[in-house]
């Protein structure tokens, strides 16, 4: 049996240790589901896990729990209390998972106090505020996990940063070829390319800032101009990479803002190391081209 104590607004449950409520169970994910208060009371998310909840035997993304509910983490049932006895809860295991990381168990249920020796004296603590009326009911928290421990969204992955790094790079570079053109080409036609380079060092700002920060735009606006750059020969295998990580279910959640722990994907290195791999060779395939055309208008002047 485990006694949770309800005393934050937020409680994430999963099998990561510092979840605020762990599951030992393989069928829950690193960061599994998050119940909070609101005006509605007790209100359940899935946060793009693996094998998502249910509610009362539905599959739900987001739910209002009431008393007596009952939802299922991976083969965990949890039982909602009744409202006179939301402040401290109970669960007993049965089977092959666990709560609080303690036997394999299978079940776990959560149900009044009833009968149980009250609990040892705690020390006195300094007076604080009291709780205002219109505070938010408090949430679950797992007495085995260090006080005050809270949930953090996921480091941002790694191909993501890459390609963020990669369209600052591509900042000065647009810069110094459309001043590049404007002066070797006198007329018009030189300083409409300076104008659409300078466009494109503007798009590659919006970009950067737009992946680094998560922002749910990027990705649609990545998987664009990833379509539209298979049309530019020397990087279309960048462009390819590029557009086939956005279109991964990591990447979809990451951006919608319902992330998945990626520090496991090992596919995350591997797209990292593609896009680096074909912006290099694109960049080699330039300047190899621009060499030769060179070359050939040297020789024509010849």
């Amino acid at each position: 049996m485990h006694d949770v104590v309800i005393d934050a607004p937020v409680a994430v449950i999963g099998r990561d240790p510092i979840c605020d409520l762990v599951l030992n169970d393989a069928k829950s994910s690193r960061r599994h589901a998050v119940v909070e208060s609101g005006p509605d009371g007790l209100v359940i998310r899935d946060t793009g896990s693996a094998n998502g909840i249910s509610v009362n035997g539905r599959k739900a993304e987001r739910a209002i729990l009431k008393a007596g509910d009952v939802f299922r983490i991976g083969d965990i049932d949890i039982t909602v209390l009744a409202e006179h006895d939301s402040g401290t809860l109970a669960m007993d295991d049965v089977g092959p998972g666990s709560v609080g990381g303690g036997p394999a168990q299978n079940t776990a249920t959560i149900r009044p106090l009833e009968g149980l020796p009250p609990p040892p004296p705690s020390p006195p603590r300094p007076a604080t505020r009291p709780r205002s009326p219109a505070s938010p009911p408090p949430i679950a928290r797992a007495q085995t996990l260090p006080s005050g421990a809270a949930w953090k969204a996921p480091a941002r992955p790694l191909t993501v940063s890459v390609l963020a790094v990669l369209w600052v790079l591509s900042i000065p570079f647009h810069i110094i070829t459309g001043y590049a053109l404007a002066r070797s080409r006198p007329g018009s036609g030189g300083i409409v390319l300076a104008i659409l380079l300078a466009a494109l060092a503007v798009v590659a700002v919006l970009m950067a800032y737009g992946l680094w920060n998560g922002k749910s735009w990027a990705r649609p606006a990545q998987i664009t101009l990833g379509a539209l750059g298979i049309l530019n020969c020397p990087f279309a295998l960048a462009s390819i990479a590029a557009l086939a990580y956005m279109l991964r279910a990591p990447a979809r959640r990451y951006f919608a803002q319902q992330p998945e722990d990626t520090t496991a994907d090992q596919a995350e290195a591997v797209f990292a190391a593609a896009v680096v791999a074909a912006v290099v060779l694109g960049g080699l395939i330039t300047a190899g081209l621009t060499v030769v055309a060179r070359t050939a208008r040297t020789g024509a002047v010849g």
